[in-house]
Parts: C-alpha cells; sequence; structure tokens
C-alpha cells in the first residue's frame, strides 16, 4: 500500500464517513445538505491554503508582467509595417544615404602578459568600439591557443565578456590605448 500523506488520509476518511452517512441516513433537508457542503468546501479551503499554492491571480499578474516585459524589448525598424510601406512608396534608400552611416571607430588595445603566458603580437591591436569585451576574449584564445584567459583592464578589474569595447576605452585609456593584461591563471582576487 502506497503510504498517504495525513492530508490524504483525513480525506479519505472523512470521505469515508461521509459516505456511509449519506447512505444509511434518510433524506435530508436541503438546509442540512447545504451546511454540510459548506463545511467541506471551507475545510478543503484551509487544505489548500496550508500547501501556499498560487492563486490564480497571482498566475494572472506574474503573465502580465511577462508579457509587458516582452513588449520593452526592442522591436528592429526592419518589422514595422508603416516603415515597410515608407520605403516601398519612397523607393530603396540610396547609395549615398547607405554610405553616410559611419562605421563605429576602432579603437587601440594594448595586450601586456602576466606571468608565464606569451606575447601576443602585435602588442597592439585596433578592434570596432562597437564590440563587446568577449570578441577581445576570443582574440587571445585563438592567438596563445588556450583554453581559458582571465583579462584585466589596467590591471585592476576584470570586464565582463559583455561590457563595450568601446565604453571601456573611453574610461580606462592610457595614452589612446586600452591597456588589457591577461593570464592563463587567476592572477588578482
Amino acid at each position: 500500500m502506497v503510504p498517504l500523506l495525513e492530508s490524504e488520509t483525513e480525506n479519505s476518511i472523512s470521505q469515508s464517513q461521509f459516505d456511509s452517512e449519506s447512505a444509511s441516513a434518510e433524506p435530508t433537508p436541503p438546509q442540512h445538505t447545504q451546511e454540510s457542503l459548506q463545511n467541506r468546501l471551507e475545510e478543503y479551503h484551509e487544505r489548500l491554503s496550508r500547501l501556499q499554492l498560487p492563486s490564480s491571480s497571482d498566475s494572472e499578474c506574474s503573465d502580465i508582467e511577462q508579457e509587458s516585459l516582452e513588449l520593452e524589448q526592442e522591436v528592429p525598424l526592419s518589422t514595422s509595417v508603416y516603415l515597410a510601406g515608407a520605403r516601398s512608396a519612397g523607393g530603396l534608400p540610396s547609395s549615398s544615404e547607405l554610405s553616410e552611416t559611419p562605421e563605429p571607430p576602432k579603437v587601440a588595445i594594448r595586450f601586456q602578459p602576466i606571468g608565464s603566458v606569451g606575447q601576443v603580437m602585435p602588442q597592439v591591436c585596433r578592434i570596432s568600439s562597437a564590440q563587446s569585451f568577449g570578441a577581445v576574449l576570443v582574440f587571445l584564445r585563438r592567438r596563445l591557443r588556450l583554453d581559458t584567459v582571465h583579462c584585466y583592464v589596467s590591471n585592476s578589474f576584470a570586464p565582463t565578456p559583455q561590457q563595450n569595447v568601446g565604453q571601456l576605452w573611453e574610461q580606462f585609456k592610457v595614452n589612446d590605448e586600452l591597456v588589457v593584461s591577461y593570464c592563463a591563471t587567476v592572477a588578482f582576487g
């Protein structure tokens, strides 16, 4: 026999008592049946509240919050019906308009080894300022042929792979170069 939880045992006992009472008793007046039904509903409500399950209103709130977060995400302009109609009416952008969109400027990164890791050649490389720092990590892994590389900006902190190289360069540049130290093991705390 499968062991029952305490609430299931109580439920089965009360159900069997209810069944035996209803089978042996004469038809009861509707008010008595209604009271017992009300009592049973209150018991079930107590048991459910002890389980602390989220109510349907809680799940609706979380669904609404999730939908609002999805709506707040940026939608590319190419998916806009209005802009697609405007482009088809006005034609495709001219080549001069396309060439006017400037490419992000490139920034210089100086690589400095820490410990016994080999030197990357060339020591100073240029990368687009729009790239994430993860691109720098991939570059170093390939050049050094290592599985893991730990990088530090100005020997002080390890940037996350999602950080923008251009922003790091603007904030921490030295002589118009972002100094990135690298090693094979963790160097600083």
